[in-house]
């Protein structure tokens, strides 16, 4: 567990989501026999994609971190 202190916040939080969404999917897979399988997909999509931007914004940070710069940063959080 040391190693998710040394992780960035951006990286850690995108981890820490997909984690989040796999859980909430194995919670709620009964559901894919049923007429709600937009459930359990939801949590699969949603957490997919919200950790994907974490992902992405870590590298566009780390970008700008070795350029000096700031442009991808403020990209970022747009």
């Amino acid at each position: 567990m040391s190693f998710l202190k040394k992780l960035d916040r951006n990286l850690l939080t995108g981890i820490i989501t997909l984690l989040i969404s796999i859980i909430g999917f194995a919670c709620s897979s009964f559901l894919l026999t049923t007429d709600l399988k937009h459930v359990p997909l939801g949590f699969l999509y949603s957490g997919g994609v919200i950790a994907l931007v974490y992902v992405i914004s870590y590298f566009l940070v780390m970008i700008d971190i070795k350029r000096g710069t700031t442009i991808f940063s403020i990209i970022s959080l747009v």
